[in-house]
């Protein structure tokens, strides 16, 4: 989804993807199934790699993961990102509907997740090869969403910015309240045509806001 951004972004920003384990070229690596190691691998990766002015973007689950990586960086003293950018995703500590998908056989979890979230594009469908390289990694994220736990600390010194769809049904104003209370600064929203996964067809409208948000200040 973001593999355009480095190009077609801003050429005042300079984009890198977060690709975790069991997708794309890394397909054949056993998927993350918990948060914390998640949080803990991409910290590791990204202290080599920080400079002093970057900002986290993340879309969905990824909106989720960005937070707790600011949150673990604050943690092991390290400078911070300037701002978070989160898209499609309720604020932390909402009660969570995924443990009850975990136990659906693969032919009913994969309808369920389509109607849910629209997320499982036709050529993935198609692709019974595809589809079966692809699952383990889908099942690993609700597992980890659905085990998550929100831990209250103190609010982050940066501000957030809540990128969503106007047509989401995933996500509504007031799933966004809580956000407000996990930053000290100001906290925006930004509302885009389009369901949960509005970034698709609105790439260039949201990089421009994209942009807007980290270079106008």
């Amino acid at each position: 989804m973001f593999a355009r951004w480095a190009f077609e972004a801003n050429p005042d920003i300079e984009v890198f993807g977060v690709q975790p384990p069991g997708r794309e070229t890394r397909v054949g690596e056993p998927p993350v199934r918990s948060m914390d190691a998640l949080v803990g691998q991409i910290t590791n990766e990204l202290l080599q790699h920080l400079g002093t002015r970057f900002a986290f973007f993340g879309h969905s689950m990824g909106s989720l993961v960005a937070f707790e990586v600011a949150r673990e960086l604050r943690r092991r003293g390290v400078l911070g990102p300037q701002k978070l950018l989160l898209s499609a995703f309720r604020a932390p500590g909402a009660s969570s509907p995924m443990a009850k998908y975990l136990l659906l056989p693969d032919e009913e979890f994969i309808e369920r997740v389509g109607e849910r979230y629209g997320a499982l594009p036709p050529s993935i469908l198609e692709d019974q090869e595809l589809l079966a390289h692809y699952l383990p990694a889908l099942r690993a994220d609700f597992e980890l969403l659905a085990t998550y736990r929100f831990v209250p600390d103190a609010p982050l010194p940066c501000p957030l910015v809540l990128y969503n769809g106007l047509s989401d049904g995933l996500v509504s104003p007031a799933d966004l309240q809580g956000w407000r209370q996990m930053t000290t600064r100001e906290c925006t929203e930004r509302w885009f045509p389009g369901a949960h996964f509005y970034l698709r067809e609105r790439r260039s409208e949201v990089l421009r806001s994209v942009a807007t948000d980290l270079l106008d200040q």
